[in-house]
């Protein structure tokens, strides 16, 4: 069993809530280590025994984000990793800039005063569920459920690091997977919960402003 493996099983033996830190208490409980039977596998059997036993053992909210960090290709600097924070409340449904009804004349004239009167109404009505959603989005990150989830994904993350199955680069800075871990976290992933995930990450991407290759000053 290599060095991260063994960070890993660490990170079981002390989430170990009967005995937090007791080894010998956790090996022998069969809701604990005692399901591990690393004697007669090999080292490649035994590191994915360790892996899948460690993910079993995730919260809900750790798991949904290593899950969502195993569908990237590479390591993660904190901006991304805030954007697909699974504590975050959800964003507002859009609702998009209603169309001018007068902004087609030809057909606005064409229309009788009443028409006129009940669309400009509808357009009065729409413009005011824009603004609402406008608010909406620019108040979100001040919310106390907005704050809340910044605080949450802090303990997330630390708990992923306990546990070893996060990593943080101090020099660039970023978080990643062991390739072993992204494999394994998202191998196990359900069709439901790959398509959810990976929208996730698709649409934080998405509204990323795109930068021009022939405009970047550096590397990264």
């Amino acid at each position: 069993v290599c060095s991260s493996d063994l960070g890993i099983l660490a990170g079981l033996v002390k989430g170990y809530l009967p005995a937090r830190g007791n080894f010998d208490d956790w090996a022998a409980d069969l809701a604990g280590g005692g399901q591990l039977n690393l004697a007669d596998l090999d080292l490649v059997q035994k590191r994915n025994h360790i892996l899948k036993a460690a993910l079993e053992a995730l919260p809900e909210k750790s798991r949904e984000l290593l899950s969502t960090l195993a569908l990237l290709s590479e390591a993660v600097d904190y901006p991304t990793l805030s954007a697909l924070n699974p504590h975050l409340p959800p964003e507002p449904e859009e609702v998009k800039e209603p169309d001018d009804p007068k902004g087609f004349r030809p057909r606005w004239e064409r229309m009788s005063a009443v028409d006129q009167e009940r669309a400009e109404q509808e357009y009065q009505g729409a413009l005011q569920r824009r603004k609402e959603y406008e608010q909406a989005v620019k108040s979100r990150p001040q919310s106390p459920e907005f704050l809340a989830a910044v605080r949450e994904l802090a303990n997330t993350v630390r708990d992923l690091e306990r546990r070893g199955l996060l990593q943080y680069d101090g020099h660039t800075k970023r978080y990643d997977l062991h390739p072993v871990v992204r494999g394994i976290a998202a191998g196990g992933l359900r069709p439901e919960e790959k398509e959810g995930y990976g929208q996730r990450v698709v649409d934080h991407f998405s509204a990323q402003a795109h930068r021009p290759y022939d405009e970047a000053e550096t590397l990264a």
